[in-house]
């Protein structure tokens, strides 16, 4: 895979964006915004693990409330 093939903007489907919906509502205390929400639906709905955000509080989602993401770029990079 080259460099060019490694990132993918995707299109949310209509599912994606319920999702989504959901899930800023039920981290309201966070708060979820709209971008994170919508990277969490569609990781969720391709089944990936690995996404890419500078978020800082990202490690507080999970993939159907169980499984953590593999975040990129890593917090132990961005001490380097």
């Amino acid at each position: 895979m080259t460099t060019r093939e490694a990132l993918e903007i995707g299109d949310l489907s209509p599912e994606a964006i319920d999702r989504a919906r959901l899930l800023m509502d039920k981290y309201k205390d966070v708060p979820m915004d709209l971008a994170d929400a919508t990277l969490v639906a569609l990781a969720d709905e391709r089944g990936l693990r690995r996404v890419f955000t500078l978020a800082s509080d990202f490690q507080v989602y999970k993939l159907r409330g169980r499984t953590s993401f593999e975040i990129v770029p890593s917090s132990e990079q961005g001490r380097r």
